[in-house]
């Protein structure tokens, strides 16, 4: 499901993407090597309607949190590799939240190997629900992990329902239920998958988080920038400009080696567009491994129309 995911969103490279899917059983062959202090056993759960067992429930947002900090904090180190690694790690308890069963400490649980390996059974025809083309943003990985296990749970009572009726899987009504429950859930899952990557793996310019960003005023030269972040051999450097006539403006991405006091810079819109508004580009850039500062440049060259760079922004490969 990790190697989907980033193969969705494009921009990782197969190394990393090869990472992703290397990493992603480690959580279950480690469960002798918690990430977190007090555990017990490395556990990927968050149990909803029942307390839970003290020291092994209930810890499966925290300890996705934990690997997404361990990934950004490698990344800020330029040790993007080593981030690739922490990523899929974490990866593995978002794909077990997107599992009912491991919302719930007893309820179905008679049900629990049998789910997965009907799951198995029918992977042809649930795979393409992992191919989506959005994703969740997000800003705290528990707490997005804690809101993927409650969307999946409120799934098992039906799916126990389903077990629960004899030679249910000889009954095609129940048996396409099942089906179409199960790609929601993938569905899901994938979203957040991608996001959790995302959340690694983003540089937004601070000129433009937040409530901030920046005007594009008649006949003036506005500019974000992008500084000292992570790099590797594919990025995508992505904007999205709010504009009431983009055929106003020319754009150009730049970028300087940390020894440059000056940019090399490539045109990316040359007033295209006439009197469309707004304009998103995302531009993939390939073999700039030693780059670690950005620029936007953008010239309004006509008066009457005006606007913002909304975003400005890279995501490392």
């Amino acid at each position: 499901m990790s190697i989907i995911a980033a193969d969705c969103l494009n921009f990782v490279t197969d190394e990393h993407t090869t990472t992703l899917g290397d990493y992603s059983g480690w959580a279950d062959l480690n469960r002798d090597r918690p990430p977190l202090s007090g555990l017990i056993l490395n556990r990927h759960s968050w149990v909803f309607d029942e307390p839970g067992v003290p020291g092994f429930d209930n810890y499966g947002p925290d300890s996705c949190e934990y690997f997404e900090f361990q990934a950004r904090t490698k990344m800020n180190q330029y040790d993007v590799d080593g981030a690739y690694v922490d990523i899929g790690k974490g990866l593995h308890y978002i794909e077990d939240l997107g599992c009912p069963f491991h919302t719930s400490v007893l309820n179905g649980q008679a049900h629990h190997l049998a789910y997965e390996e009907w799951v198995s059974s029918y992977w042809s025809e649930l795979e393409s629900a992992l191919w989506v083309d959005r994703y969740y943003r997000i800003e705290d990985p528990s707490d997005a992990s804690e809101y993927l296990a409650w969307y999946s749970h409120q799934k098992l009572a039906r799916i126990c329902d389903i077990m629960n009726t004899p030679n249910w899987e000889s009954t095609p009504a129940l048996t396409q239920e099942m089906v179409t429950i199960t790609r929601d859930l993938l569905r899901e899952t994938a979203m957040m998958n991608m996001g959790m990557i995302d959340y690694v793996t983003r540089y937004n310019s601070p000129n433009t988080i937040g409530e901030n960003r920046v005007a594009i005023s008649d006949y003036t030269t506005s500019y974000a920038y992008i500084d000292n972040i992570a790099c590797s051999e594919n990025m995508y450097l992505c904007t999205y400009i709010t504009h009431t006539y983009i055929g106003d403006l020319e754009i150009w991405l730049g970028w300087k080696d940390e020894s440059s006091p000056t940019y090399t810079e490539t045109k990316i819109w040359d007033h295209q567009g006439d009197g469309t508004d707004n304009l998103a580009l995302c531009i993939n850039a390939v073999g700039f491994q030693n780059i670690h500062d950005w620029r936007l440049r953008v010239t309004d060259s006509y008066g009457g129309d005006q606007g913002y760079i909304e975003e400005f922004y890279d995501l490392v490969g």
